[in-house]
């Protein structure tokens, strides 16, 4: 589905997928061009590990620097690694078939089927967490020294992928921990050193980086939306808002919360046996939105992570359930629900369903409404065709050519600079000043209806894309025009027309 989507969909990379793309770009040129494997363990790139740009690295070495390629390359690695995590914890928890649904949701649910159609870290840390808790449980609260050692390196290989997987993570381990008891100690502590040697080199490194990037993530406050004040309700629900607005909807997220109440019945009635693991799960869940919640800023991707335990309880409890008809008729509806969702986010089919409640709001990302269905996704929904901008820069280099200073004015997601930064690497063209003034050119956006020479291409909210040779002083790139000196004129050029000199 990923593969055919790419095909159809002519937009750039989004600006998380754009920056991530790049740092792939810079671990491949380290590791390969220059042999410095070292360089992607030491370079501190903004404020994540390595890992899911050494894998994006490793496409690079076979496709080059392509936005299909590397989603692929994600895809091709972490989505089995997802589904399987899922599978493996269900199947422990309640059986076979609560694995099964396990893994359909978590494949089905719409955040995730949306970003692995970009190249972002969430789905990767999501899928990471999955298998660390299935290793973990597999480990028999850590009796089975060889499991607990592939525990302790799945879950280094996903504090590699994102600093947060250690908050998704730590619930379930600690309750692991406790519920083993002091006679496991040698289990224990060959999962902490398997995860130490995994990702402690990398963190000790960047210690001092990694407390900067959190002070200032921490410290953002876009808006009142995503950054509500900490202990108000509006903070405590913001997540699970977003859960059934835009993780996985609404059926999905109440069919979690009653896994959840049964399995709190069950712990609070003093029914947990040995071989039950729910104080586990609802550990992993409580700690990783408590935590997650208590950081100022929010996103709606931030929690995605938590997947493993969504799903798991979301179904554990269909696949107990004693009448075999109602069980046969919800596990069936699980399926049907996660089809849907998958083909038709993917696809783009029909529009959104949702029931608004008292208090909602106009904004997706913190609104009090109940979604059944949607087909826009974060940030993708169905394959648009807009402007081609790869197309675009791959025939600069006939006009003679090579580098482009880009000018994206409010900088939209459909023309942002860090997916202009890799569509130029992927098509040999020069991003930035760093070329002779006569081999390089201003690539602008101009809102709709501006006037002028007709745009190269026009992107579907009507803005036009132009590009204007080099030099060109005292140049409004917005107006093609120079407030100083209207007589002032300038050459625009597309591939395949003819030189327009404006005004």
């Amino acid at each position: 589905m990923s593969a055919w989507w790419l095909t159809q969909d002519t937009r750039m990379p989004d600006w998380d997928s754009g920056i991530h793309e790049l740092f792939a770009a810079v671990v491949h040129s380290e590791l390969i061009t220059r042999g410095q494997f070292w360089r992607p363990f030491t370079d501190f790139n903004v404020a994540y590990p390595p890992l899911v740009h050494f894998v994006g690295g490793m496409s690079i070495f076979l496709t080059g620097v392509h936005p299909m390629a590397l989603v692929l390359s994600s895809n091709v690695v972490f989505v089995p690694l997802l589904a399987f995590g899922c599978f493996g914890t269900g199947r422990f928890a309640y059986g076979t078939r609560a694995g099964l649904l396990a893994a359909i949701l978590a494949l089905g649910s719409p955040m995730f089927v949306s970003m692995m159609h970009e190249y972002d870290l969430d789905p990767p840390e999501a899928a990471m967490v999955a298998v660390s808790v299935w290793a973990l449980l597999e480990s028999q609260r850590f009796r089975r020294l060889g499991i607990a050692l592939l525990a302790g390196v799945l879950s280094g290989l996903a504090l590699m992928v994102k600093e947060t997987a250690v908050i998704f993570l730590a619930g379930f381990v600690v309750v692991t921990m406790l519920r083993a008891g002091p006679r496991r100690w040698r289990g224990m502590i060959v999962y902490l050193a398997a995860g130490a040697v995994v990702a402690g080199p990398w963190y000790v490194y960047h210690w001092h980086d990694i407390i900067g990037s959190f002070n200032t993530i921490g410290g953002l406050a876009p808006n009142a939306v995503q950054a509500p004040p900490r202990f108000s309700l509006r903070n405590l629900s913001w997540y699970w808002w977003n859960l059934i607005n835009e993780q996985v909807l609404t059926p999905f997220g109440i069919s979690f919360l009653i896994g959840v109440a049964i399995a709190l019945r069950r712990l609070l009635r003093k029914r947990v046996t040995a071989e039950n693991v729910e104080p586990e799960l609802l550990a992993g869940v409580v700690v990783s939105y408590l935590s997650m919640t208590y950081l100022t800023h929010k996103d709606p991707r931030y929690t995605l992570p938590m997947l493993v335990y969504v799903a798991v309880l979301a179904t554990g409890w269909i696949a107990r359930l004693p009448r075999r008809k109602i069980r046969i008729g919800l596990s069936a509806g699980v399926v049907a629900l996660a089809a849907v969702y998958f083909v038709g986010l993917s696809a783009g089919i029909g529009g959104a369903v949702r029931i608004p409640l008292p208090g909602a709001q106009d904004t997706i990302i913190y609104s009090r409404q109940l979604t059944l269905y949607e087909t826009s996704g974060w940030v993708r929904g169905g394959p648009v065709r807009d402007a081609e901008v790869q197309r675009l820069l791959a025939g600069l280099p006939g006009l003679g050519i090579k580098g482009i200073i880009a000018e994206t004015g409010p900088d939209p997601v459909n023309f942002n600079t860090y997916g202009l930064q890799v569509l130029a690497l992927d098509t040999g063209v020069v991003y930035g000043p760093y070329l002779p003034p006569n081999e390089e050119a201003y690539l602008i956006l101009r809102p709709p209806g501006s006037g002028g020479p007709a745009p190269c291409q026009t992107m579907n909210d009507g803005s036009g894309i132009y590009v204007v040779r080099l030099p060109a002083p005292g140049i409004d790139v917005y107006a093609l025009r120079s407030p100083a000196n209207p007589h002032q004129t300038y050459t625009v050029v597309c591939p395949g027309r003819r030189p327009v000199v404006y005004p």
